[in-house]
């Protein structure tokens, strides 16, 4: 989430949390209420949720940081999925790394592997 939504989170928040103290503090306070309460204490927590996912996402490795994921080696190699993981298991390609249930590679290594086969295919 970038600065302008990270403003927008938090502006809402505190809308939704001046909203909810001034609903509890009325003195004819209803079932009504309650549940307005309860549906603004929700799409908090739904804030806070998105805000946290984003902020994971940016700490993962990206193309931009030098890590790739499997589709794109797919991509480099021209190969399947499964191609690239028999690759693996033959020893012809460096194991992923893990990054939660995601493989990556080191792009730069990879890119290694590519010119080596380019440089072992021509002789």
């Amino acid at each position: 989430m970038d600065k302008i939504g990270k403003e927008a989170a938090s502006s809402a928040l505190k809308l939704l949390r001046d909203e909810i103290s001034a609903m509890a503090q009325k003195e004819d306070f209803d079932d009504r209420d309650a549940c307005a309460i309860k549906e603004k204490a929700e799409l908090c927590a739904v804030i806070i949720r998105r805000v946290k996912k984003d902020a994971t996402i940016k700490k993962m490795p990206s193309v931009r940081e030098g890590y790739i994921g499997v589709r794109e080696v797919c991509e480099l190699f021209g190969r399947s999925r499964a191609a690239i993981y028999m690759m693996i298991a033959e020893g012809r390609l460096p194991k992923p790394l893990k990054d939660g249930k995601r493989n990556i590679w080191d792009r730069k290594e990879i890119q290694r592997h590519i010119e080596h086969a380019k440089f072992t295919r021509k002789r």
